[in-house]
């Protein structure tokens, strides 16, 4: 059976009633949009897409190396903007941090080494909060909100699939970053 992989950083429930809080302003300040739910809110780290589910072992071996060679840190989440060919994907930023960059090139070169299906466009971490979203450029300009402070202790490999008609990113596997 085919399923659908990304690795992503789950965020604690008080991380994502913030973002949710966040996304909620920027939803009533917005035109138009189609909006994340709120037990869908995650950072990806890479995209695997479709693959085959005997691909799951591999899989499970990459995030645990991963998470091996990594240490707990923590992010900022802060800034909003658009993106996609109608600048109607909603964004929130997260602060530079290094060791973000650091887990995802280890993740992405630990794919590449494994020989498993990856995106290979340089990492640029967002949290997607909404698609279909008409907005004022200005307003994300302008938008200003405390950072959201998210500790970084684990990565999990999620699949894309639909539960009862809807979107879900369901978690199959975690590991603890070392």
């Amino acid at each position: 059976m085919i399923r659908r992989y990304f690795y992503a950083i789950e965020f604690p429930d008080n991380v994502r009633t913030s973002v949710a809080a966040a996304q909620k302003k920027l939803a009533s300040a917005a035109d138009h949009g189609r909006w994340t739910r709120d037990e869908n809110l995650h950072l990806t780290l890479q995209f695997v897409g479709d693959c085959p589910e005997d691909l799951l072992p591999e899989l499970s071996e990459v995030l645990n190396l991963t998470a091996r060679n990594c240490r707990p840190f923590a992010i900022d989440i802060c800034g909003c903007g658009t993106f996609g060919r109608n600048q109607d994907i909603l964004w929130l930023g997260v602060a530079k941090e290094p060791r973000l960059q650091k887990l995802a090139g280890i993740l992405t070169m630990n794919l590449e080494q494994h020989q498993l299906p990856h995106e290979s466009r340089p990492y640029s971490p967002h949290i997607t909060i909404g698609r279909q979203v008409k907005i004022d450029p200005a307003i994300c300009q302008q938008w200003a909100s405390p950072a959201i402070y998210c500790p970084i202790n684990q990565i999990t490999l999620m699949e894309s699939t639909r539960l009862e008609g809807q979107l879900a990113y369901v978690p199959v596997l975690r590991a603890a970053l070392d």
